[in-house]
């Protein structure tokens, strides 16, 4: 157990899978950067307002 909400364990999931999707071509688009930062976002807006 990580200790983690459902939301949170949500969150970890689409980071790892869109990490993975970014690493294994080798470079990352600015899109793929854009969804980080969402994810990163959203992360934050919901440890800050759950």
């Amino acid at each position: 157990m990580l200790g983690l909400g459902r939301t949170h364990l949500v969150l970890l999931a689409l980071t790892v899978v869109t990490g993975v999707l970014t690493v294994v071509p080798g470079r990352a688009t600015p899109l793929q950067g854009g969804v980080h930062l969402a994810l990163l976002a959203a992360f934050i807006f919901l440890a800050i307002n759950p």
